[in-house]
């Protein structure tokens, strides 16, 4: 951690990403997600990372989980749509 203060000293949280998000349905999540968004203000993305069986398999087997297997998983494109919402920040960050 010293040495990535060191190399970017205003480095920071960037943003928050929700991950292993159940459907939203579900109200718990629902109500901690609102809870979430309350703490972490303009930080949280609106992407949420799914709980997706493919992301795990990808994890466990060291894929991609970009490969042809998982292209009909929701992992892969909810991870895409949190880089792109994600990189404007980051932008916004270094170039501030």
């Amino acid at each position: 951690i010293k040495s990535v203060r060191r190399a970017a000293p205003r480095a920071g949280i960037a943003a928050y990403v929700p991950t292993k998000c159940p459907p939203e349905t579900q109200t718990e999540f629902q109500e901690a997600y609102a809870a979430l968004r309350v703490l972490g203000a303009n930080r949280v993305l609106e992407s949420r990372i799914p709980v997706a069986t493919a992301i795990a398999q990808a994890l466990a087997t060291g894929q991609s989980l970009f490969s042809p297997r998982f292209r009909d998983s929701k992992g892969p494109g909810a991870y895409l749509a949190a880089l792109d919402e994600f990189l404007p920040r980051l932008e916004e960050v270094y170039h501030a």
